[in-house]
Parts: C-alpha cells; structure tokens; sequence
C-alpha cells in the first residue's frame, strides 16, 4: 500500500488506501502509543483487502501526518474532529470503524457522538478508559526510544514480537517530533481531565449505538482486564464480543485470521436491521 497525503482543515494528513472506490470502507485507527501509526495495522489487515477498500490514516501526531495538538480541546474531541473531517475530504459517507486500544475508544465515541460516518463499529482491546492497568501502561512510556524499549513495548502487544516488528516500532518511535507530539498530548490531558461520572455517561452512551459493534479483548493483555468487554457488552444493544485466548493488547496482530474473520462476519449483519 502506497502512502498518500491530503489537507484536512489544513492539516497535512498521511494515509494508506487500498482497494476499488466501489467496494464497502473499511476506516482503521491505531491506538496512541508511542511508534504506532496506520501502517501498524499491516500485515495482519491484509485479510480485508480482497473484500473492502481499506483505509488507514496516521492520527494527530502519529506517523507522517502534522504533528499538530490543539490546547483548548480535549484529545478525543480534536482526534474525532480530525478523523471526520478526513472521511469528508475523501467522500467516506458511511464505513465500518475499526480501532485499537485508544483507536478504539475513539470508534465507540464517535457511534455515541454520531460524529462519524458509522455503519459497524469495531473496538480491539480499546475500553474507552476504562479498567486499564495504568501503571503497566506508564511502564512503557519513554523520552529515549531505544531498541529495548521497542522490544519491551512490542512485547506488550503480542508475546514474541518478530525482529521486523521491532525495528519498525523503534523506527516510527523516532520519527521527528513525535515523542514531542505525545508529551504534549500529556499535558493536554491534564488540562481536560475526565469528569467524575465519566464511566457512568460513556455506558449510557453506549446504551444509545444501535450499530453493529464488535468488541475484542484479549485474555491475556496487560493494559486491560479482558472482562471490559462483558461491561461495555452489555449496556450496547446490537454488541458482539470476543476474548481471544492468549492474545495481548494486539489481537489482531497475534491472531489475525480469527479476529479479521469476525470483522468481515459483522461487516455482513445489517446496519438497520441487526440481522
């Protein structure tokens, strides 16, 4: 897949495209951890390509687009308003989301704010915020990449990560002014705390998602309790869930002909219907 660039709210955004205009879209988004981008989601998303257009974009900081934080909104708001205006730009009028870990809370957000073309959602080891391991999270930050923290971050995805995966972790790690970018996401954070009764309006807001949804945790992760998805299940009307059996934070990435199959299984249940 070739990388492409277009201006988004004049923002210069990066992206990989494959696939025919005519097929169903397929949106990834990859989660917020240091070295990600949308090219993390390759090869495992390989699988969809025969059947859907797939896209990818490198979020707000991440990968070849700018690196661009805006101080007066929350990261969720400005990541939502980014993706949205990026599917404006490319005609994406309806499309399943897909994301992972942070990607993944932003999919659920967007199917509750209606702020994106929606038409299945997909979480993959992405509880919106809630019951994560944040110290084992803080573990893996860093100012100074180094290839032993690529391993060790790696590591937290899938048990034994390939030499390549690595090389390309510590690669994207080391990008210009991306760790810049991520500690100003830090600070930002501070600035927009969530609210005491976030978890409380998040799964009330999730009682509102009548699309096709699809959760996907796994049972080994060291970031979360694979129990989320049984929480966040329950209060979404048409969900779906999956604990994958010895998988990390990176389920598709350990076991993708499991969790893409289900993918594309709930890519075929109709949007209005639930059938």
């Amino acid at each position: 897949m070739d990388r492409q660039m277009v201006t988004v709210d004049g923002i210069e955004t990066s992206y990989l495209d494959s696939g025919p205009d005519d097929r169903e879209v397929v949106v990834l988004i990859h989660g917020a951890g240091i070295g990600m981008d949308g090219s993390s989601w390759f090869p495992a998303a390989d699988a969809l390509r025969s059947s859907f257009r797939v896209v990818a974009l490198d979020l707000l900081g991440y990968g070849g687009t700018r690196k661009a934080i805006f101080f007066d909104r929350s990261a969720t708001d400005q990541r939502l308003a980014h993706v949205g205006a990026f599917c404006r730009e490319l005609g994406i009028d309806a499309a399943t989301f897909v994301g992972h870990s942070m990607g993944g809370g932003l999919v659920l957000a967007g199917a509750i704010a209606g702020t994106l073309p929606i038409t299945h959602a997909v979480s993959l080891a992405g509880p919106g915020g809630m019951m994560l391991d944040r110290k084992a999270m803080g573990a893996v930050q860093t100012q100074e990449p180094d290839r032993d923290w690529a391993r060790r971050a790696c590591e937290v995805g899938v048990a034994n990560p390939s030499d390549e995966m690595i090389d390309q972790r510590l690669e994207r790690a080391q990008a210009p002014d991306h760790l810049a970018a991520m500690a100003a996401v830090g600070q930002l954070n501070r600035l927009h705390p969530r609210p005491a009764d976030y978890e409380e309006r998040y799964l009330a807001g999730l009682r509102r998602v009548t699309q096709p949804t699809l959760l996907v945790a796994g049972g080994d992760d060291p970031f979360a309790d694979p129990r989320w998805v049984e929480v966040l299940g329950s209060a979404l009307p048409n969900g779906r869930t999956l604990v994958v059996d010895g998988a990390r934070h990176e389920p598709h990435v350990s076991h993708p002909g499991l969790v893409m199959g289900a993918i594309s299984d709930l890519c075929m249940q109709d949007a209005t219907t639930g059938s």
